[in-house]
């Protein structure tokens, strides 16, 4: 357990690596490959995040893998000022948000780059940043939101 309090400097925790299982495996490759997917039931064809045994709405545990878009609308957010680890304290404040994509199911995921934007229906996308192996923790690949582009005008 951490004290709540960040660590000193110089003294920052590591980054803690998520668990990787068979089952969330497939998921994580896919991020290393800068993709998000999801799960579709292939009872009754609706869409799933996080990948699961089994479909949370009909119960069937077979399931097929899709990939998303990566966009989608913010639908709530909580601002970070005091991390609950101190592996995070260095980052405070930060953005934790729900985003529901645009296939239809939500994803919890960080959000930057949205300062002063926050706002419920805001566009965003999916972007991907690279952990690479340290001591015991393998290289994984995080996910997180930024803002869409404001598109071009016609001309």
């Amino acid at each position: 357990m951490t004290s709540g309090r960040p660590a000193a400097a110089g003294a920052a925790a590591a980054r803690p690596a998520p668990r990787i299982d068979a089952d969330a495996a497939p998921f994580w490759d896919a991020l290393a490959r800068r993709e998000l997917v999801l799960e579709r039931c292939s009872a009754c064809d609706r869409r799933r995040f996080p990948p699961l045994v089994a479909c949370p709405y009909c119960g069937a545990t077979e399931a097929r893998r899709e990939r998303a878009s990566g966009r989608g609308a913010l639908y709530s957010w909580i601002v970070v000022h005091r991390a609950f680890s101190d592996a995070f304290a260095a980052d405070a404040p930060y953005t934790v948000g729900t985003v529901e994509l645009d296939e239809g199911c939500r994803v919890l995921a960080r959000i930057e780059g949205a300062d002063g934007r926050l706002a419920a229906g805001l566009r965003l996308r999916a972007a991907f940043r690279d952990h690479p192996h340290a001591d015991a923790t393998p290289a994984w690949t995080e996910l997180y939101f930024t803002p869409q582009a404001e598109a071009a005008p016609h001309a």
